[in-house]
């Protein structure tokens, strides 16, 4: 009886299990790599130069005479945003889509449960991400008027008490307040947008506050002890305070100021918003022709607040051709070893120092402009 040897054996016959393994290596990786994962990635979003149109529409129209001979600019002021995956609205994300954002400059990653409650929808992530650009549409034009020397009387209706402030029980709903006397016995009244929010960031946590309120077409004094602000890093330490309560503001615009810019949310174009409008209102040629990126909410004191996601952003910008970025000073330290090649970043806190800041960018002056190091070099120093 005669045998074969393995030699003897074809080749496909001696290769074949491990032919057979390589594929079910590949159909395995394969598989793992489009398993959802519960993570939420973030990622450059696209960029719009608010001086300019989407389709036919300027982004910013405003219905009032400019000082001075009108222009148009032919440098850009950019709004930037952040393009998410992963989210209630953005489908899951797979196993090789996290790898390649997890080894991608310029993206990051978050837990799911770290970003969104359990059971959020879609159409509630959109709708308190519109109520956000529409309250950053407001801001930003009271502060840019304000800062173009505009009077803008206010009515503030009291819309709640915040849970747990000092101001439950004391406050209710419909409550115009009228004005609020510190411990100095310094009277201040609350007839302009403005008034509350400059106040409160000059008051320390737990002072004991007059608060003037109208009810029912009849005036009265309440008492009210400032509480911690809670959206603050750390509200034990942070500088000011909230009287918590929330607030509606009647305000009396002198001019028309309309955004048109379809499927954007938040809160963090409200500085370049502003920007756009004292450009348009102070002769068309704020960025001396440069490209200029940045983001940063704003509130109706033209203090400009921290935001999210600043990286995504700053490499969005380089993509879409900015040479320059304005950082809100409180995210510093997120921006200070991140910025890509090609972008000169400067740090702002307000909007008249963001005006300054696009004024010396346009002018080549820019050696005396705050940057990131510097603020992060100033904190240090402080502690």
């Amino acid at each position: 009886m005669k045998t074969l040897n393995d030699n003897a054996r074809p080749w496909w016959k001696k290769g074949l299990p491990y032919f057979v393994a390589l594929i079910l290596a590949v159909a395995l990786g394969a598989a793992i790599a489009l398993v959802p994962t519960p993570f939420v990635i973030y990622g450059p979003g696209p960029t719009f130069n608010v001086l300019g149109k989407q389709g036919d529409i300027d982004i910013i129209e405003v219905d009032a005479p400019q000082s001075g001979e009108a222009t148009t600019d032919p440098g850009e002021i950019r709004m930037v945003t952040v393009y998410e995956t992963g989210g209630p609205a953005g489908g899951s994300v797979s196993t090789i889509e996290l790898v390649r954002a997890l080894l991608t400059p310029g993206f990051s990653v978050k837990r799911y449960s770290d970003v969104y409650p359990a059971g959020i929808s879609a159409e509630q992530v959109k709708q308190v991400s519109q109520a956000q650009m529409t309250a950053s549409h407001s801001t930003a034009t009271v502060a840019a008027l304000s800062y173009l020397g505009y009077k803008l009387p206010a009515t503030i209706t009291i819309a709640g008490a915040a849970e747990g402030s000092g101001a439950v029980g004391k406050v209710e709903e419909g409550d115009i307040l009228k004005s609020v006397t510190t411990p100095d016995g310094v009277v201040h009244p609350m007839d302009t947008p403005d008034a509350p929010f400059a106040l409160m960031r000059t008051v320390p946590v737990g002072t004991t506050l007059q608060l003037s309120i109208e009810r029912g077409g009849v005036e009265r004094e309440v008492e009210v002890i400032s509480s911690p602000d809670p959206s603050a890093i750390d509200p034990e330490t942070a500088p000011g305070s909230k009287l918590g309560i929330a607030l509606d503001l009647d305000i009396d615009v002198p001019l028309n100021v309309t955004f048109h810019l379809d499927k954007v949310g938040g809160p963090s174009a409200g500085t370049m918003f502003a920007l756009g409008v004292i450009d348009k209102l102070s002769g068309g040629d704020l960025s001396g022709g440069k490209s200029i990126a940045g983001t940063g909410a704003l509130s109706y004191d033209g203090v400009v607040e921290p935001i999210g996601g600043i990286q995504q952003k700053m490499y969005g910008s380089v993509r879409d051709g900015a040479q320059y970025f304005l950082a809100p000073a409180d995210n510093c330290n997120e921006v200070v070893g991140h910025v890509p090649a090609g972008l000169d970043v400067y740090a702002i806190t307000t909007l008249p120092q963001a005006v300054a800041t696009v004024e010396g960018i346009a002018s080549g002056e820019t050696k005396d402009l705050l940057t990131c190091e510097a603020v992060l070099e100033q904190s240090s120093s402080a502690l």
